[in-house]
C-alpha cells in the first residue's frame, strides 16, 4: 500500500547556470490587457456550475461577452436590463441541469433583472448548472452574473465557468470563479443598487487549491470583504481560494467571547495582517493563504514555499485507498498532491541539498 499522508521537502543550494548575454532589446510592445487577461477560447456550449449540490437555488440573470470592454474590476456596475440591440445569449437556446416548475433557464437570459431560474427544489440531480447552446463555436471572455433571491442558502457558493463541444465533456476555463453574494430580491428601475458579479478569462489558471496556515484565536482588523454564515472550514477555504482579493479568512469558533461572531461564520479578508485583533474575544480563528512560488530546476516546475523549501513528495493517502505511487511527477500542493520526484529526476545529487525535512 502507499505511504501514510506525508510531505517531503528539501532546501536546495542549487543555482542555475548564468544565462547568455541578452540580445538587443526589441521595440516596446503595446501595453498588455489588464488583469492578466487573454481572450477566451471558442466552444459551442458554455455553462455556470455550482461546485456543490444545492437544492432550491436561484439565478436572476447571466450575460456572456466575447470581449472585456464592459468589465468592471471593482464589481460596482449596477445591474440594468440589456439596452443594446445584439447580445451573445438568446434565451431560447439556454440549457440547464433541471428546473423548478415554470422557473426555466430562459428566465436567466430574459433581460429581466427581477425574474429568476430555479433548479429542482429537492431530490433530483447531482449538480446544478445553467448555460447556453450557441449552436456554433462562440468565444467567451467575460461573464456577468446576478445571484437569485436574498436567502442565506443562495450565498457563499462557488460557481465555475465551463465549456464543451459535445455537451458531455466539460472543461473549466482558465479564468476566474464566482462566489455568490447577497443581492436584494426585487428592485424598481429607479432605485437599483444590485451590482453585477463579473469574471473574465485569464492567460493561465490561478491556483485553485492553495494551502492555508491556521492561527487559532487570531484575526484581522478592518479588512472584511463579505461574511457568510453556516459554513465549514473546507467550504470557507474554497470561497477564499476562488476570490482573487482574499488573502486570508476568519472562521467562527464558539470560544465564548463577546465579539459577536458565531460558529460557522466565514469572513474572507483582503489582508493577512494579524495585528492585535483578539480572536478569543471575537470567537474567530484565522486561516492565511500561503503564497506559492514555483521554481524551475532543469526543466521541471516545483512547488516552493515562502521559506525556500522545495516540495518533492506529497501523498494525500486516504484511509481505505491503495492507489499506485505516482513517480517522476512533481506534486503541486503539500496537502492535495499525490506524486513524488527524487533528486535524480531533477538532475541533482546529495551535494546540491542543504537540508531535508519530513
Amino acid at each position: 500500500s502507499g505511504p501514510a499522508s506525508s510531505c517531503d521537502t528539501i532546501k536546495s543550494t542549487w543555482v542555475a547556470p548564468s544565462p547568455p548575454p541578452p540580445s538587443p532589446s526589441p521595440p516596446p510592445s503595446p501595453s498588455p490587457p489588464p488583469h492578466n487577461h487573454c481572450e477566451g477560447s471558442s466552444h459551442r456550449y458554455w455553462r455556470l456550475r455550482l461546485t456543490e449540490q444545492k437544492y432550491a437555488y436561484n439565478i436572476k440573470e447571466i450575460q456572456f461577452f466575447s470581449d472585456i470592454a464592459r468589465y468592471d474590476d471593482t464589481q460596482s456596475t449596477i445591474a440594468e436590463p440589456w439596452s443594446e440591440t445584439t447580445s451573445l445569449h438568446v434565451k431560447a437556446n439556454c440549457i440547464n441541469s433541471a428546473q423548478y416548475g415554470g422557473h426555466g433557464c430562459d428566465r436567466a437570459f430574459d433581460n429581466n433583472i427581477d425574474s429568476w431560474w430555479s433548479n429542482w427544489a429537492a431530490g433530483s440531480g447531482n449538480m446544478s448548472w445553467i448555460g447556453m447552446d450557441f449552436e456554433t463555436s462562440q468565444k467567451v471572455s467575460h461573464v456577468r452574473f446576478m445571484n437569485g433571491r436574498d436567502l442565506v442558502s443562495n450565498q457563499g457558493h462557488v460557481i465555475v465557468i465551463e465549456f464543451s463541444d459535445d455537451k458531455s465533456t466539460w472543461t473549466e476555463w482558465t479564468g476566474e470563479r464566482i462566489v455568490t453574494q447577497p443581492k436584494e430580491q426585487s428592485q424598481t428601475s429607479t432605485s437599483r443598487t444590485n451590482t453585477w458579479q463579473e469574471a473574465i478569462s485569464k492567460c493561465s489558471a490561478p491556483n485553485r487549491n492553495p494551502s492555508y496556515t491556521h492561527y487559532p484565536k487570531e484575526c484581522v482588523g478592518g479588512h472584511n470583504i463579505v461574511k457568510f454564515t453556516g459554513k465549514t472550514v473546507e467550504q470557507c477555504k474554497e470561497i477564499c481560494s476562488a476570490m482573487s482579493n482574499c488573502d486570508a479568512f476568519e472562521f467562527g469558533v464558539a470560544y465564548g467571547g463577546a465579539g459577536g461572531y458565531q460558529a460557522g461564520d466565514c469572513q474572507p479578508q483582503s489582508s493577512a495582517n494579524r495585528g492585535s485583533c483578539s480572536g478569543s474575544y471575537y470567537n474567530l480563528d484565522l486561516y492565511v493563504k500561503n503564497e506559492v512560488v514555483n521554481i524551475n530546476i532543469n526543466g521541471k516546475e516545483l512547488h516552493q514555499d515562502s521559506d525556500g523549501w522545495i516540495l518533492l513528495l506529497a501523498y494525500k493517502h486516504v484511509g481505505g485507498e491503495n492507489k499506485a505511487l505516482v513517480q517522476g511527477t512533481a506534486p503541486t500542493s503539500p496537502t492535495e498532491g499525490y506524486s513524488h520526484v527524487w533528486l535524480n529526476d531533477l538532475g541533482l545529487t546529495a551535494a546540491d541539498v542543504d537540508s531535508v525535512r519530513f
